[in-house]
């Protein structure tokens, strides 16, 4: 056997692991999911923020518009070392609205976890809801979000979706982003829950006490970390809603620059799964990625790898348009197919570069360093 035939060989390999891996999103995009019921208990929204001036408003004044029941629900502001008037803008709304309590933190910043058990300390409902400070969400956000929750149901993640924007690294950025919440969505409603985006998560106070919180381990990836905890503890105690009332709006990032910090911020978080199996299968993504990327370099000195690669590439554009597609219908979010097409031809380049430099590189949440 050539070398070139071997590499046929194990690229086909890891392309049907891919396969299958989007086969399983699939599947759980087209699961029914709870419908939401009308619950009156106490929520505490909990939103852990540093330098957000911009955007600090906007996301208070989206939550003090709910219409869930003004007395049953109190919203906890916890300042990650903000040098900017973050914290000024929002004693502003403290001194309005007796629901809203401001923290701040002194000591050592750059722990979106600490600043987070900082809220979850303070907070009086069993019920806990995050979002960030830079997001906007919608009337019936704390009712859609606090309605999933039931009694098997301890914990709950919602849609997020980039607001839409002129520019084009904006438009490729939020159909990638749509894909990625598309992927948490299918694997979370198949019953395989791998990640989620903890700018829009739900769970009991008392089922994280119960399950000894965040654990030993130090990452800043507290979302992913509490949605393993829970789903390893029992199956059966973690969704996902599609209800569009609990759709939570993020901005797209403002330059490349920015783009690229938060992916591979993203990328880093092999180390937070307590299920080895999640972190093998994650590897052979990766692998499938760096497989079909050497490929793609190959061919250019041996144009007979293009017959095995540019199927490969076809095939995944469908199954990647097929998750984005039922993602954009299940939201009611447009989709272009020629940004897909521009977001698909770098794609492969870009997951192997980013989620390397994740494992090897520095990280910043907010332009402070963060922990692995």
């Amino acid at each position: 056997m050539t070398f070139f035939a071997g590499f046929g060989l194990v690229l086909l390999f890891f392309f049907l692991v891919y396969c299958l891996f989007l086969l399983r999103v699939l599947s759980g995009l087209s699961t029914a999911a709870l419908a939401p019921f009308h619950p009156a208990e106490m929520v505490s929204v909990i939103i852990a923020v540093r330098n957000e001036e911009l955007m600090i408003a906007k996301c208070l004044e989206s939550i003090l518009a709910q219409d869930y029941p003004r007395e049953s629900y109190e919203i906890i502001i916890v300042d990650d070392g903000s040098s900017d008037a973050t914290v000024e803008i929002s004693r502003g709304f403290e001194r309005t609205h007796s629901q809203l309590k401001v923290i701040t933190r002194s000591g050592s910043v750059g722990s979106k976890r600490t600043a987070l058990l900082a809220g979850i300390k303070e907070a009086s409902g069993d019920v806990l809801l995050f979002t960030d400070g830079d997001c906007s969400v919608k009337p019936g956000w704390i009712s859609g979000m606090a309605g999933t929750l039931r009694e098997r149901v301890h914990f709950v993640a919602g849609p997020v979706v980039e607001a839409e924007a002129p520019g084009l690294l904006q438009r490729l950025s939020r159909i990638e982003f749509l894909g990625i919440i598309g992927v948490a969505a299918g694997l979370t409603r198949s019953g395989n829950p791998i990640f989620c985006n903890g700018a829009n998560i739900a769970y009991r106070k008392s089922a994280f006490e119960a399950i000894g919180g965040f654990g030993e381990g130090v990452h800043f990836s507290d979302d992913e970390v509490i949605l393993q905890r829970f789903h390893v503890r029992d199956e059966r105690s973690v969704s996902f809603t599609f209800d569009h009332e609990a759709i939570v709006t993020t901005p797209s990032p403002r330059s490349v620059k920015d783009f690229w910090n938060q992916r591979v911020r993203w990328s880093s978080k092999g180390g937070v799964y307590e299920k080895t199996s999640i972190l093998a299968r994650l590897v052979f993504l990766y692998f499938f990625f760096l497989v079909l990327f050497a490929g793609l370099a190959l061919s250019l000195s041996n144009p007979d790898l293009i017959t095995i690669v540019i199927p490969i590439l076809a095939v995944k554009f469908l199954l990647d348009w097929l998750v984005i597609h039922k993602t954009a219908r299940l939201l009611n979010q447009p989709v272009s197919l020629l940004y897909l097409f521009i977001a698909e031809v770098l794609h492969v380049p870009y997951i192997v570069l980013a989620a390397l430099q994740g494992q090897i590189g520095s990280l910043r949440w907010k332009g402070a360093p963060v922990r692995k």
